[in-house]
């Protein structure tokens, strides 16, 4: 599994660039965005989440962390955006392997921060149980049961992130007890696919962490990007939080 082939190839947006890569993972290709920052002391991974998503939305992102002198990876879940496969068959640990290989290929152990969203914070925190990770970022996070995490996407995890509070016993809860680094937690007040009662007891049970902050983002749903549209502002102070998160 970790044997790895690299397929080259740069595209320059303004004054830095994207390396696009391509990782084979289990016979399929993984497709992935990194931006090099000289200067840059940390790696900001950026995770995306389930449905249509992809990384494809983190371009700006990515020129955001490099005009801030940080170097940031993101890429693209199998059965995603230019990645082979297909989200059927895959699940909530096989999206977490797929972090740890691609983690390994491009050896980014060394000072890697974590951003993750929706799905991809809950993977970001399952990450945070294998490697040491100083900063840990879940933007509007998803919690799921423990019993969904192996299930392969389709009718049965559907089914079964569906029952009433199934969130509620997911050990997400005891695992973040243990996280000894920078926390931020980036909901969104109208969201109608994540409960607001998730990132505020993710926020409570943190208790060993080294500081913890949350953001509200006012007035946006699930969508932070449409939201973002409308309200260039609230874009604004989203980004100034994860500033201070990454210093």
């Amino acid at each position: 599994m970790l044997n790895s082939r690299f397929n080259h190839q740069k595209d320059y947006y303004s004054d830095f660039a994207i390396e696009s890569l391509e990782l084979q993972f289990e016979n399929k290709r993984i497709h992935v965005k990194r931006c090099l920052c000289p200067s840059a002391e940390q790696t900001v991974l950026i995770l995306h989440g389930a449905g249509d998503s992809s990384s494809r939305g983190f371009v700006p992102f990515h020129e955001y962390l490099h005009s801030n002198r940080y170097s940031s990876v993101s890429f693209d879940f199998i059965g995603h955006g230019k990645s082979e496969g297909s989200k059927e068959g895959s699940s909530l640990r096989y999206r977490t392997e797929q972090i740890l290989f691609v983690v390994q290929s491009l050896k980014l152990l060394n000072k890697l921060s974590i951003i993750g969203f929706s799905m991809g914070a809950y993977n970001a925190l399952k990450v945070s149980t294998v490697l040491d990770v100083p900063r840990l970022a879940l933007a509007i996070p998803a919690v799921y049961a423990d019993e969904a995490e192996r299930l392969p996407f389709g009718p049965d995890f559907t089914t079964c992130i569906r029952k009433k509070r199934s969130w509620a016993r997911s050990t997400c809860f005891k695992e973040i007890k243990k996280f000894r680094g920078k926390l931020l937690i980036i909901s969104a007040e109208n969201d109608a696919v994540i409960p607001n009662e998730i990132p505020c007891r993710l926020l409570e049970s943190a208790t060993s962490s080294q500081s913890a902050e949350h953001l509200r983002v006012m007035k946006s749903g699930h969508d932070l990007a449409e939201h973002f549209v409308r309200f260039p502002n609230a874009r604004a102070m989203m980004l100034s939080s994860i500033l201070r998160w990454l210093e």
